[in-house]
């Protein structure tokens, strides 16, 4: 909107220090909703997310010149420009698809293979793991 502040979601590091170091097989990112575009989200919960298999990460990343590199995206999808912020807009899912997404991607089960960290969430993991 003009005049109002652009507002972001940041998510640094998601392959680890100088992009490398982090075993995980999906990245889930989610950051607060932006209440001045509500029409723009999945659903109707207070967070936006986005599920990505770790090989796509890289493709989503801004490169960092000396710590690695950051996920971002404007919390205002019409203005989004950039072919990285275009591929996470289609990485965007509703939050409570995320546990059905964890136990059965493309239809198998992961059993114990899957690795889950909650260090890329932007709210606290704790709150997301039991609905707050």
């Amino acid at each position: 909107m003009r005049g109002s502040p652009t507002r972001r979601w940041s998510w640094s590091k998601p392959l680890g220090y100088r992009d490398k170091g982090k075993d995980y097989d999906y990245l889930i990112l989610i950051g607060e909703k932006d209440n001045r575009f509500p029409d723009q989200y999945l659903d109707t919960s207070a967070y936006v997310c986005f599920f990505i298999p770790k090989q796509d990460v890289e493709t989503l990343m801004f490169k960092g010149a000396s710590i690695g590199g950051i996920i971002q995206i404007t919390t205002n999808f019409k203005s989004v420009g950039n072919q990285q912020s275009k591929m996470l807009l289609k990485r965007m899912v509703k939050l409570e698809d995320i546990a059905a997404l964890i136990k059965t991607p493309m239809g198998g089960a992961w059993g114990n293979s899957l690795r889950l960290r909650p260090a890329a969430c932007s709210v606290p993991f704790a709150s997301f793991a039991t609905g707050m």
